[in-house]
């Protein structure tokens, strides 16, 4: 009798492991697996600015920290519309120039320092006017740069909105970090049996959270930074190179040069009676205009590095899709992790 008791108990406990077993097994087939793919996720997320060297490497988040506010001064309507204005004085200028005090000088003018002044300041024209070639003149090439910007002044505010570029880095490890430790909470729960527990609910909240992100930051939906970020780099790109700034840079000399000819040689030549205010107005003017522009192009110029650090991540309109698409997933192998059990 005791044998049979013993028998029976022993029959009992091996029923009760074949159970168990059974219920890993169900669950190693149904369950694990999505959360492993959450898991990876998770992973992943934390990789990314990694591989795109937000952090480490190039450092790209920080960088694009930098170039923004070296821009910020500029990137504001007033600042740009001063610009603008200066181009305008020495437009009015060279037309002046041009058409009433080289007529009035160019006769009287019979010194070889005063014809060559006659000559420096008619280089400044032709070169301000048209150019040679197929190359630009001087005022549609800078007309042309600081119109781009102008351009850009809504699409710079609205990428400065965004969370600063140094934290973006942390968008995808503080999450990505969350996800993996609760893929592998629930993980541990179905493998007890107890199905996916607090940890599945919360990698469904976390799926949501990283839907939500994007429009929470309005990158998509209300202002759409991040297309707004993708047109202001791509405008951006046939400004900041370093031909392009050294070519702009390389004016002034062209316009200082005509400016001291116009006030100390041409314009004590006019005959009595030649009304000249542009040409007044660009001469007082000009040590505020080429200081202005000088800060301007230097900040360009300083951060060349910078801007292709940021032109080599992804495209700015993708990155909504880096939280909706993995907090789809997420949130999807969650709730079928949960179902399955």
């Amino acid at each position: 009798m005791a044998t049979r008791d013993a028998d029976i108990a022993a029959s009992e406990r091996l029923a009760e492991s074949a159970a168990r077993v059974k219920s890993r097994t169900a669950a190693s087939s149904s369950g694990v697996t999505p959360l492993r793919i959450a898991l990876i996720i998770g992973i992943g997320l934390i990789a990314a600015p990694f591989i795109f060297q937000m952090l480490g490497g190039e450092n790209r988040a920080l960088k694009g920290a930098d170039m923004m506010d070296s821009f910020e001064p500029y990137m504001t309507e007033p600042r740009i519309t001063q610009f603008q204005e200066f181009l305008g004085v020495i437009d009015a200028a060279e037309q002046e120039a041009r058409t009433v005090l080289l007529p009035a000088v160019a006769p009287v003018a019979t010194t070889p320092p005063q014809q060559q002044a006659v000559r420096s300041v008619e280089d400044w024209s032709t070169r301000w006017r048209a150019g040679s070639g197929e190359s630009p003149g001087i005022f549609e090439d800078m007309s042309g740069m600081v119109g781009s910007i102008a351009d850009n002044i809504d699409n710079f505010a609205a990428v400065r909105a965004l969370p600063p570029f140094f934290l973006f880095p942390f968008f995808f490890i503080v999450p990505g970090v969350l996800v993996a430790l609760l893929a592998r909470s629930a993980i541990r729960s179905q493998r007890a049996g107890r199905g996916t527990g607090k940890a599945g609910k919360g990698l469904v909240v976390m799926g949501v959270g990283l839907i939500a992100a994007p429009f929470i930051f309005q990158m998509m939906g209300g202002e759409n930074r991040a297309f707004e970020g993708k047109s202001m780099i791509d405008d951006f790109k046939p400004i900041m190179t370093q031909q392009n700034i050294g070519s702009i840079q390389g004016y002034f000399p062209v316009i200082g040069l005509a400016e001291g000819q116009l006030r100390k040689d041409i314009v004590p030549l006019a005959p009595a009676g030649t009304s000249t205010p542009a040409v007044a107005d660009f001469s007082a003017r000009w040590n505020t205009i080429s200081a202005e522009f000088a800060d301007f192009l230097g900040a360009m110029n300083d951060n060349l590095v910078e801007y292709s650090a940021v032109k080599a991540l992804p495209p700015f309109s993708l990155f909504p899709f880096f939280f909706i698409l993995p907090g789809l997933m997420v949130a999807g192998l969650a709730v079928a992790a949960g179902r399955a059990h």
